[in-house]
C-alpha cells in the first residue's frame, strides 16, 4: 500500500506503483494500459523519478524509481539489472498469456515457483528465463523436486529461449515437464507429450 505522503499522485498511478513494488518490472504495453494510453503521465512519472526505465533484451522494462523506491520505504538507490528486469517482464508477459488460456495462479507450493492451476485440473510450476535454460539446470532442478512434483501431480512448465533443445528432455521426463517457446511465438496452451 502506497503511504498518502504523495498527494501528487493520482489513484490509479498510486496502484501501478504498489503492482509494480509487488510484481518486479513491467513492460511498455502493460504499463500504457494500465495508464490508459497516456504518453504524458507516463512521462511524468519517469521525470518525476516515480519510475525508471531499463532497456533489456526483451523490451524496455519500467521499475520503482527514487522517489517511488522512498515512498515504500526502500533504502537502495540502485536501479534493477537488466537481467532481472528482463525475466520479472517475461515472467509478467508469461502471466498474461496462462491467464488467456485460463490458468489460475494459484498460492505458492511446495517449490519457489510461480505455481498455476491449468483447466484440466493439474497445477503446473512455472520456470521461464529469457536467456534460455541449459537441460543440465532443469535436470537437476527435476531432481531436486520430483517428489514433491508427484506428490502434488504437478508438471514443471518451462518457457525458454531454448525450448528446442530441451523437447527430448520433457520426452523422457515421464510428464513431469512441460516446454514451450517464450510469448508471442506461441498461440496455443502447452502441452505435455
Amino acid at each position: 500500500m502506497v503511504p498518502t505522503a504523495a498527494p501528487q499522485l493520482e489513484p490509479r498511478e498510486c496502484s501501478l506503483l504498489e503492482d509494480v513494488f509487488a510484481r518486479g518490472a513491467i513492460p511498455e504495453e502493460m504499463l500504457d494500459d494500465a495508464l490508459r494510453r497516456s504518453p504524458p503521465v507516463r512521462a511524468r512519472l519517469v521525470q518525476g523519478g516515480w519510475l525508471v526505465a531499463v532497456p533489456t533484451p526483451v523490451g524496455v522494462a519500467y521499475v520503482l524509481g527514487a522517489r517511488a523506491k522512498a515512498l515504500f520505504g526502500i533504502r537502495s538507490t540502485w536501479v534493477t539489472r537488466p537481467e532481472l528486469a528482463a525475466r520479472q517482464l517475461l515472467l509478467r508477459r508469461v502471466d498474461a498469456v496462462l491467464r488467456s488460456w485460463q490458468w489460475r495462479r494459484l498460492e505458492p507450493g511446495a517449490l519457489n515457483y510461480p505455481r498455476y492451476h491449468r483447466p484440466d485440473g493439474c497445477p503446473a510450476y512455472l520456470l521461464a528465463d529469457p536467456r534460455g535454460l541449459r537441460s543440465r539446470t532443469i535436470r537437476r532442478i527435476l531432481d531436486r523436486h520430483r517428489t514433491e512434483l508427484l506428490r502434488e501431480g504437478a508438471v514443471l512448465l518451462v518457457i525458454s529461449a531454448t525450448w528446442k533443445r530441451l523437447r527430448r528432455l520433457a520426452a523422457r521426463s515421464n510428464g513431469l515437464l512441460i516446454v514451450a517457446p517464450l510469448p508471442g511465438t506461441v498461440s496455443a496452451p502447452p502441452q505435455s507429450d
